[in-house]
């Protein structure tokens, strides 16, 4: 059965299959986040009006959707931001690729979150979001709306990496749960407090749960329809 998958996979690779060519790699210390510059000339990043996805084989007939972040259009170049702490063919790959590599990727297609128009931009994660946030940060500098939040990291590292490498203003937070519930559930509340007489839109992404959780907060804050924007990536 597997092998009549991978023969199928074949087939759409060879028909919508493109592929890039990573120009860096950049690991976060002491391990489990990674940076990588790509190079993709077929993707028409012009376009781009939401935060995009793209569809990579990380291994035979495997493939996992990454943020692209921080691009330049007239380049085609672009940094994805991957969590690599846990174990997983995504993980492996991301970890092992070098500059040179060339990697084969299925397509790109557009996330729920595009930034809006109100004025501020309120976002919460964790670490597998900060290529996603940055994204949207770079969508929002094109209009008027301020972007902020914060982002639950699992190492305290990578608290002063995530202020030294990106230019975004979130608070990193140490989480101590998985998905950093607990401690995005009272930022979020304290930082709602303060901007209740603002127009502000909530974007929640991350751990299955975490997002489950800070929704059903939200809800009870009177937040809820098109104030909150949710997207789970992992559980």
């Amino acid at each position: 059965m597997f092998n009549i998958k991978q023969k199928a996979i074949a087939l759409i690779e060879n028909r919508v299959g493109k592929t890039g060519r990573v120009l860096g790699v950049r690991h976060w210390e002491p391990g489990g986040f990674v940076e990588i510059d790509l190079h993709l000339p077929d993707i028409d990043m012009y376009r781009f009006s939401s935060v995009q996805h793209i569809k990579c084989r990380v291994a035979p007939a495997q493939y996992r959707d990454y943020t692209i972040a921080g691009w330049d259009a007239e380049t085609h170049t672009c940094t994805l931001y991957i969590h690599t702490a846990h174990a997983g063919a995504g993980s492996n790959w991301a970890n092992n690729l070098e500059e040179g590599d060339e990697i084969v990727y299925l397509g790109v297609s557009g996330s729920v979150h595009s930034a809006t128009e109100r004025s501020t931009l309120l976002c919460l994660g964790d670490a597998s979001t900060i290529g996603h946030y940055w994204a949207l940060q770079q969508l929002a500098h094109s209009g008027r709306a301020n972007l902020c939040g914060a982002i639950a990291l699992d190492h305290e590292a990578y608290c002063g990496q995530l202020n030294d490498y990106l230019r975004m203003n979130v608070q990193p937070l140490l989480q101590t749960d998985a998905g950093g519930e607990t401690v995005l559930l009272q930022w979020m509340q304290q930082e709602l407090l303060k901007r209740q007489h603002e127009d502000v839109t909530v974007y929640v992404a991350g751990y299955s749960p975490a997002v489950a959780t800070l929704r059903r907060q939200l809800r009870s804050l009177r937040y809820g329809g098109a104030l909150v924007k949710a997207q789970a990536f992992w559980s």
